[in-house]
């Protein structure tokens, strides 16, 4: 009788400590946010190529998102995040860049792995630097400093997460904030809307 107790004991330990290293960490998944992009009606480009054609280009009024692994990742990082070099060199293993612009306004989304935590902390440190008077905090393993300020006749949008070697930028400057709020809201991430 000891012996089974002593097992059903094992497995109960166990089965809550599975469930608990589920729940409080990984939540920034490329495939999360490649689902919350579609849903926002953001279309998928074929390459890198594909996507710098729309990329800082107001007069095409689209929504696109290209996912990039190894040297396109890396490349997404060093040409068009970091072009102006304002960050650290950082070796980016995945990417998911996204961009809209229409009638509403213009915003980006930026999703990088890297292979060491302590760039990719690096890296949202730099940014969040930025971002003036934003909220900042951790919830569930994540590390995040965000704003939504009126400005004129628009808001700007500015939120960062952090998630090991995972960073998250959403930045815009649009009339209505549905889009990233939405975004912000499918990936249950803290948002300043």
């Amino acid at each position: 009788m000891k012996i089974i107790k002593k097992a059903v004991s094992i497995v109960l330990l166990l089965s809550v400590v599975l469930s608990l290293s589920a729940c409080s960490s990984n939540r920034l998944k490329n495939d999360s946010i490649i689902k919350a992009l579609e849903n926002q009606d953001f279309e998928e480009c074929d390459d890198y190529d594909e996507f710098t054609e729309y990329y800082g280009r107001t007069s095409k009024q689209k929504s696109v998102f290209v996912t990039l692994k190894d040297k396109k990742a890396q490349k997404s990082y060093d040409k068009i995040f970091n072009r102006l070099n304002k960050y650290p060199d950082a070796d980016v293993t995945e990417s998911t860049c996204g961009y809209f612009a229409d009638l509403n306004g213009l915003g980006y989304v930026f999703y990088f792995k890297f292979e060491d935590a302590k760039k990719a902390e690096k890296v949202y440190k730099k940014f969040a630097k930025n971002i003036a008077d934003g909220d900042d905090g951790e919830e569930k393993g994540i590390t995040y400093t965000v704003s939504s300020e009126k400005k004129s006749s628009k808001y700007v949008v500015m939120n960062v997460y952090l998630e090991k070697d995972k960073l998250l930028i959403v930045y815009g400057s649009l009339k209505d904030t549905d889009i990233l709020e939405d975004f912000c809201d499918e990936l249950k991430l803290p948002s300043d809307f």
